[in-house]
């Protein structure tokens, strides 16, 4: 009940926590500086069996708690994110700065022509501009570096010195200078022969895939709680970024001439520590070791927004994942059609945490 929570019963600040006593008193007296927007504070009873429910008596631990996090997750965490004093010696070195501190910061930006950059700068504690590099139009060319709580950024137009976009790093983000066009048209001519032509084309890469991991080809089950917490917690600090999806000649998959279909796009290292999360449930399901290929980012579908039945690359996505991270005011079931190993359709509804 001490914790800081909003209106959507989101964490509204990071948290450092450690059981009280001993422990306490041993990372208190690492803490030497005041942590940007973090909550530290020692836990015993009930809160220190829900944040260290294997940590035997007198053991010490820590945990950091990423901000946006759900009130009902808050206890999930991720494995980094917990302080082992066997293998990190050194608390802030080892532990609170690489994994509490650092964060991974994306920039993009849809404010020039597309032939012209802005200037991305970090602000120094003494106010100076470090050159960090030009950020160049589009979502493609989005620059991703590794920073820390707290620090400051500057978008900035070269033509004319403006600011265009000033940041503080709260979490790990993208953010986004200016507004990505909308391809949504006036009035949409219709696309009904392209949408028959690919679902046809679909339906013959379908029959020529011939191996098969699973008797029906796909289950329903759960995300395991530390990574729907990271998911969702990266979705709803970065959902007022979500940019228009870029899909100028890449098909008719979504109907971006009638719906806006939103992207928020996801640093890679954050994708990497998801992907190897969830690589054993997958392994365990079809019995095989699998590589990690790729995972794409966070599609937002809105109001009128369909994506077509269709077969992911033969040559990549061998076993594959969809996961809902949130949905809201649904007037109906979203469901996802899926097609089984006999042709059979089924329509698989899917709530927040289900893959």
């Amino acid at each position: 009940s001490q914790f800081p929570f909003n209106a959507d019963g989101r964490l509204s600040q990071h948290l450092l926590l450690y059981p009280s006593g001993d422990c306490a008193a041993r990372i208190e007296r690492r803490l030497s500086w005041d942590p940007h927007n973090r909550l530290v504070h020692s836990v015993e009873g009930e809160a220190r069996e829900l944040f260290f429910p294997e940590l035997a008596d007198g053991g010490c631990s820590a945990a950091c708690v990423r901000l946006g996090t759900a009130r009902d997750l808050v206890h999930a965490l991720m494995p980094h994110h917990r302080y082992d004093p066997d293998t990190q010696p050194d608390f802030h070195r080892d532990f609170f700065s690489p994994y509490c501190e650092k964060v991974e910061s994306g920039f993009m930006q849809y404010y020039t022509d597309i032939d012209r950059h802005l200037d991305f700068y970090w602000i120094s504690h003494t106010g100076e501009r470090v050159h960090q590099g030009e950020i160049r139009y589009g979502e493609t060319n989005t620059m991703f570096i590794s920073s820390y709580l707290g620090h400051t950024f500057h978008i900035v137009d070269p033509t004319t010195d403006e600011v265009v976009r000033a940041h503080t790093v709260e979490f790990d983000h993208t953010i986004v200078a200016g507004k990505p066009p909308s391809l949504v048209e006036e009035n949409p001519r219709s696309r009904i022969p392209e949408v028959v032509s690919l679902l046809d084309n679909e339906w013959i890469r379908h029959k020529n895939v011939k191996r098969t991991f699973s008797p029906l080809g796909f289950a329903k089950g759960r995300l395991p709680d530390d990574i729907f917490a990271s998911m969702g917690a990266y979705y709803y600090n970065n959902a007022p970024e979500a940019i228009f999806e870029e899909w100028t000649g890449k098909g008719v998959f979504v109907n971006w001439w009638e719906s806006n279909i939103r992207f928020v796009q996801t640093p890679a290292g954050l994708k990497g520590v998801w992907q190897e999360a969830l690589r054993g449930m997958v392994e365990r399901w079809v019995g095989l070791d699998l590589e990690y290929t790729s995972l794409y980012g966070m599609r937002r579908y809105e109001d009128g927004a369909r994506l077509l039945t269709h077969v992911d690359r033969e040559s990549t996505h061998a076993a594959s994942l969809i996961v809902n991270v949130a949905q809201d005011a649904l007037e109906r079931p979203w469901t996802v059609e899926v097609h089984d190993h006999a042709n059979r359709l089924h329509e698989v509804v899917m709530a927040p945490g289900e893959i």
